[in-house]
């Protein structure tokens, strides 16, 4: 069995109604959003143009939702699933203001019935 540099958690660590917050913050660059665009190939107005954002009433574009969601999903692997054979799933997502770039974007976890 690998041993991970970090503690992670078992099924039966788990208690209902849970909330889990990821301690590692990830701040988006343009050089991030910029690869996600070019591989995706998404091309929403308001996200890609600052002009388009701010006639919407943004103070600048908001980062793409299936962008923050993968990344949000990508910092509760540590926390989450190393020791899982499968994933636990998600449901009942949060929906918070829209991300922004170069600002930290927080993910946190709970666990339901």
């Amino acid at each position: 069995m690998t041993r991970h540099p970090f503690k992670s958690n078992f099924f039966e660590d788990f208690r209902l109604g849970q909330i889990i917050h990821h301690a590692t913050p990830r701040t988006v660059s343009d050089g991030d959003i910029s690869a996600y665009l070019a591989l995706t190939g998404s091309r929403f107005a308001i996200h890609c143009a600052d002009t388009v954002a701010r006639e919407l009433g943004h103070p600048q574009r908001p980062l793409e939702d299936l962008l923050v969601f993968n990344i949000a999903f990508g910092k509760t692997v540590p926390d989450l699933s190393v020791n899982a054979v499968a994933n636990l799933g998600y449901a009942d997502l949060d929906s918070w203001p829209p991300c922004t770039r170069e600002t930290p974007c927080p993910a946190r976890a709970w666990s339901s019935d």
